[in-house]
């Protein structure tokens, strides 16, 4: 393909003045043979102008502000993001919250975005949406990822099943886990979809083959939930060895109660959850808690948006990025 130096060349005037008659630059004052024969020039060589690729990136993320403030682990992942998109010299656009929004139209916001990074889960037609308005997504947490588009996530059955073998092969087998169902989201009036979260699943299958009754208490993603459930579980002399909170607000809730009642963590009982954020760290005591590289994903989400962007990968990439246990107070490394 042609370039701007040499349509100039041809047509004997100066790049400059090329690139402003094929951008239909209107302030610019030329001959309009000299803009004839620039526009005829670039057509017998072939030229064709290339669109400027836009280096906003935009999320679209199904947490609320306030859910951002009951479970840290939204506000983190986005800032994770953010914090990406900085250091590459890319644009933020203003964050989508789906909350917000009253019909499915109104994603039509992505069409102008270089990229559209989503933090899910969202039901099929509202990625297909997305889709349709933006090619260039990646999806974060994604129930059901398409093969045709980025995605990110992490083996939370997997990383369950992990940390309850080795708490069984210390002989640790009473143990209960308190969380909620997944929420996968829609827009404005169309349904939610509720399903049995992952972390739940694995703890339930693994108790069926070890034979143990599952210890489950489903319950909402709130702390003030769990305290609740603490309650329930002294009503019931129902204490096991070890809690699982499916995240960690959940556990905070969790070990707030327990002290309340005399109970010593991790003494008497042991606690253990979900995701590592901030709030794992500064818990009295800290938290035991399953990590989920939060920083890595804003890292690996923005420089798939920047491949597609620089136009150097066509297919699509699922990575599943490993989950490790950080061993506090709460549940100290046994090993």
């Amino acid at each position: 393909m042609a370039s701007i130096r040499e349509i100039a060349k041809y047509a004997n005037v100066s790049p400059g003045t090329v690139s402003r008659v094929l951008n239909e630059d209107p302030s610019l004052s030329v001959n309009p043979k000299t803009r004839e024969r620039v526009r005829r020039v670039a057509q017998e060589l072939n030229y064709n102008k290339q669109s400027r690729v836009s280096r906003q990136i935009q999320i679209v993320t199904h947490a609320s502000k306030e859910k951002e403030m009951v479970d840290p682990y939204y506000r983190e992942l986005r800032l994770a993001i953010e914090k990406e998109i900085t250091q590459l010299n890319l644009t933020l656009k203003k964050t989508i919250r789906t909350d917000e929004l009253k019909r499915l139209t109104e994603l039509s916001q992505v069409e102008k975005a270089g990229g559209v990074i989503v933090i899910g889960p969202f039901q099929d037609e509202v990625i297909q949406k997305l889709q349709q308005y933006n090619t260039n997504i990646v999806l974060i947490n994604q129930m059901k990822q398409p093969a045709y588009i980025d995605a990110i996530s992490s083996d939370l059955y997997q990383a369950m099943t992990h940390l309850l073998t080795n708490l069984c092969q210390h002989g640790l087998s009473d143990v209960c886990y308190v969380g909620g169902q997944t929420k996968v989201r829609n827009i404005g009036k169309h349904h939610h979809q509720m399903i049995d979260d992952d972390r739940q699943n694995a703890y339930v299958d693994w108790c069926d083959k070890q034979h143990i009754r599952p210890h489950y208490y489903k319950t909402e993603w709130r702390r003030e939930s769990a305290q609740d459930v603490v309650k329930k579980m002294m009503k019931r002399a129902d204490m096991p060895d070890v809690i699982i909170a499916g995240n960690d607000m959940l556990a905070v809730g969790i070990v707030q109660e327990l002290q309340k009642n005399q109970y010593h963590v991790p003494g008497d009982v042991k606690v253990i959850s979900f995701n590592d954020s901030e709030v794992a760290q500064y818990a009295v005591p800290m938290l035991t808690s399953v990590h989920i590289p939060i920083e890595e994903f804003g890292r690996q989400a923005v420089r798939l948006i920047q491949d597609r962007l620089k136009g150097q990968r066509q297919v699509a990439i699922h990575m599943t990025l490993e989950t490790t246990i950080q061993y506090r107070d709460s549940f100290p490394n046994f090993e």
